[in-house]
């Protein structure tokens, strides 16, 4: 949108380590660009400012239009964005073995602060009052419009040249019937992990009790997730390994975050799933493929450990 408005823009990513040196240094560019450029409208988006604890500094540059009592030029215009402040809701313990390990594992608090954000959705902090007044609630997306972002989204990411020449079973086929079936079962791949994308959001909401639990962040992650184990993959290239990251990615992004009762139940959705989804290429269960992930990257470890060792002694041996 600044782009079709021929507006410069800056977007910032704040978190809780950062600082009001971070900020002073992130805005510099475009202040200086502004300075220079006064009849160019420059805007500055400050993603999730209330996660820093330097929330007294985003509440000048917003409220003052300015940072350490540096006014700001004219031409900038900055936005912001913050995390709700909702508290998680309590979520019955899996079983008694869980049940007995809340019971007996003490908790610590630093502040009273410290503790009232340990029960939070988001960790994020009191806005100052004269902030509050700026506040606006844009709601959520509608389940269509998210579906219609998760579409987007997928296809983009697939669509990449670098991803498209890796996937061998559709890049190195030269048999014109061939390329079209290859063509054809990668396509229905990415419908099959945009569906399970899809549902793996719904999944969340509703065992988390929270809609506010998953976001199109999640959606950027869990597509970034999948290239990286999709690059990765011994078997890189075939369908299966593009299934093996499909499973992974969902599994970092969304089963990770879940009781033992609840993960099983996951389990079967996108087992299930990708069992009746393209070509029935998969047999194996999304904890199998974890557990297989596990042993994979231990042997590494091991491997890389053990070879490290060994030149080790060697290099001793050869200086005596």
């Amino acid at each position: 949108m600044a782009s079709a408005l021929n507006i410069q823009m800056t977007s910032i990513d704040v978190h809780g380590g950062y600082t009001v040196e971070d900020l002073q240094r992130d805005l510099e560019d475009p202040l200086q660009e502004a300075s220079r450029n006064p009849k160019c409208t420059y805007l500055v988006f400050l993603d999730e400012i209330n996660t820093s604890p330097e929330i007294g500094a985003f509440k000048e540059v917003v409220c003052d239009h300015s940072l350490k009592g540096k006014v700001f030029p004219g031409n900038v215009v900055v936005v912001a964005a913050l995390n709700p402040y909702r508290t998680r809701p309590k979520i019955p313990s899996n079983g008694p073995r869980n049940k007995l390990e809340d019971k007996n594992v003490s908790k610590h608090y630093l502040t009273e602060l410290d503790k009232e954000m340990s029960d939070l959705v988001y960790q994020v902090f009191p806005l100052p009052k004269s902030l509050e007044i700026y506040v606006w609630n844009f709601g959520s997306l509608s389940e269509v419009d998210e579906q219609q972002y998760i579409t987007v989204m997928t296809k983009n990411m697939w669509s990449k040249p670098e991803f498209l020449d890796s996937v061998s079973f559709y890049s190195r086929v030269a048999d014109k019937k061939k390329k079209t079936d290859a063509e054809s079962l990668l396509k229905n791949l990415q419908q099959c992990f945009i569906h399970l994308i899809s549902e793996s959001q719904k999944f969340l909401r509703k065992k988390l009790k929270d809609r506010s639990v998953c976001s199109l962040r999640d959606v950027r992650r869990v597509n970034t997730l999948f290239v990286w184990f999709f690059n990765n993959r011994e078997d890189k290239g075939t369908s299966y390994g593009v299934v093996e990251a499909i499973m992974l990615s969902l599994a970092h992004c969304y089963y990770y975050r879940l009781n033992q009762e609840h993960r099983q139940q996951y389990d079967t959705l996108i087992t299930e799933d990708l069992k009746s989804g393209p070509g029935r290429i998969v047999n194996d269960s999304l904890i199998n493929v974890i557990a297989k992930e596990h042993q994979r990257c231990a042997y590494h470890f091991l491997f890389h450990y053990q070879t490290k060792q060994f030149k080790l002694k060697k290099k001793k041996k050869k200086n005596k």
